[in-house]
């Protein structure tokens, strides 16, 4: 009978082990000899019909032959995933960082690294599924393969950040987003992209690893995603001096939060022509243990950037709901609070069942509360704002519009929000002075009328403003020479104070 075959792992173990009497040998018979012997000590047992079998070592070779093709085998699909996207079949984070760094450290300078992340991915994966997103991104990759010239490095390095390197005079970073602004069709249907970029280039490049230089692109990509969404923003060194003061903002939040140091003001909303109290908006304040108060602009960004909107947003909606409900007992309450919403908060699949919840604790109908929005929704997906606002205006919650003509919204996109109220913003109302300053404040106004929706004015600040925006056709409005924000037991005297005065005099 023939002797079976020696599996080669166990060649390869006695060749390991005597690799040193096994290299003596003077020739390939000679070699394999003494491999038969090795084998022969390790088995305890005769080799010599395997010794037929090698003659002059060929068998040997090609068991060896077919192990290294093995392993070479495995080498290769474990290379492929430390440095391949398995989905994207792109290069990987890692792979990306490797080959920037290698570049650098030759003393490349012409180059350029950016960032391309898609704007409310998330959101997109939430409405449409998983699956369409995932054949979302390959589009969106096979666009930028398609759009890139030779030479340059495309990976993915987040879930939906792509990485482009190098030569600058390939890579225009707001060239490759208008490229990607088309509509691309998925599943046969049109998707319309909004892709933020941040970017390093030139002397940027001097002195840094690839880690570094990714790093930097991404601070710039936050800022585009903060300040510039849907267009490109190139890295400067204050950056991370910016960077590391958001951490420590972040930090300071959360203890802020820990020790109850956030609590609401609450500004009045008046009728202008009868001075009626109609309604409140609650404003998120912060006061430090030192008693210094932190300017809302310089926390609520952060707040939104970091994700930490959405935890404080709850909380906000929980105690406007519970004070709506105080104030209801009260003589000359509000008909209605209003909320600020972020689009974080929207974006939340639970967001719909967090108010629900506020306004069942609280015990008060749907129609008590408001929530204002800022024109930024509208780079929601369609359908997400569509039926998120549906819903809760199917509960009697009205939404208000904020910020208009500020943002990033057009009168499209206005027309098919679901609203009840439009807001003009204090910046315009502060041009009403000004010769022709009025024509903003009055286009919003004219706007408003046509949609047939109620129009309040933010930011008045003397009794001619007032005039003039009751002039105009507004019905509401709120700011200092109406009320200042205040805490809930100084609204209270407020309001008690207001009821013993004439409706003529309600309004300073």
């Amino acid at each position: 009978m023939t002797q079976a075959s020696t599996p080669p792992c166990r060649i390869l173990e006695c060749i390991a082990r005597d690799t040193a009497v096994l290299l003596e040998a003077p020739d390939l018979q000679a070699f394999a000899q003494r491999v038969l012997a090795s084998l022969g000590a390790a088995m305890g047992g005769d080799c010599s019909g395997l010794a037929c079998e090698l003659r002059d070592g060929r068998l040997l070779v090609e068991q060896l032959d077919a192990l290294v093709q093995q392993q070479q085998r495995r080498l290769a699909r474990l290379h492929r995933s430390a440095y391949e996207d398995p989905q994207l079949q792109l290069p990987n984070r890692t792979r990306f960082v490797e080959q920037v760094d290698a570049a650098v450290r030759t003393g490349t300078r012409d180059h350029t690294l950016a960032l391309l992340d898609v704007d409310d991915f998330s959101a997109t994966n939430d409405v449409m599924g998983h699956p369409f997103g995932d054949r979302l991104l390959d589009a969106i990759a096979r666009r930028l393969e398609a759009d890139l010239p030779e030479g340059v490095l495309l990976a993915r390095v987040g879930a939906d950040i792509y990485g482009v390197f190098g030569p600058s005079t390939s890579i225009h970073p707001q060239v490759l987003l208008q490229g990607l602004q088309p509509t691309l069709i998925v599943d046969g249907m049109e998707h319309r992209l909004s892709l933020s970029c941040g970017y390093v280039r030139g002397h940027s490049l001097v002195s840094k690893t690839g880690a570094e230089l990714v790093t930097d692109a991404t601070m710039a990509l936050q800022r585009a995603k903060r300040e510039h969404r849907g267009q490109a923003v190139q890295y400067r060194a204050a950056m991370g001096a910016e960077t590391r003061e958001r951490a420590r903002m972040v930090s300071d939040l959360r203890v802020a939060v820990d020790k109850d140091q956030l609590f609401l003001a609450y500004q009045p909303q008046i009728d202008l022509h009868t001075g009626a109290l109609t309604g409140l908006e609650a404003l998120l304040r912060w006061r430090r243990e030192d008693g210094r108060v932190v300017a809302p602009g310089e926390f609520i960004p952060v707040a939104e950037h970091s994700g930490l909107i959405v935890a404080l947003g709850q909380w906000v909606l929980q105690q406007a709901c519970s004070t709506m409900r105080v104030l209801m007992d009260t003589p000359g309450a509000p008909g209605r609070m209003a909320v600020n919403v972020s689009v974080a908060q929207l974006r939340d699949p639970a967001f719909i069942h967090i108010v629900r919840t506020a306004i069942a604790r609280a015990g008060i109908e749907g129609r008590r509360l408001e929530l204002e929005i800022t024109e930024s929704v509208a780079l929601l997906p369609t359908e997400l704002l569509d039926s998120t606002l549906h819903a809760l205006r199917g509960d009697g919650i009205s939404v208000a519009i904020d910020d208009f003509g500020t943002g990033y919204s057009s009168l499209s996109s206005l027309e098919r929000m679901p609203l009840d109220r439009i807001k003009i913003d204090r910046s315009f109302v502060r041009e009403l002075d000004r010769p022709g300053g009025a024509r903003i404040a009055e286009l919003v106004a004219q706007l408003g009328h046509r949609m047939g929706l109620q129009i309040v004015a933010e930011g008045i600040e003397d009794e001619r403003t007032l005039q003039l925006l009751r002039a105009m056709g507004c019905h509401e409005g709120q700011g200092f020479h109406i009320a200042a924000p205040m805490a809930y037991e100084e609204l209270v005297g407020w309001m008690q104070a207001r009821q013993g005065l004439p409706p003529s005099t309600r309004r300073a």
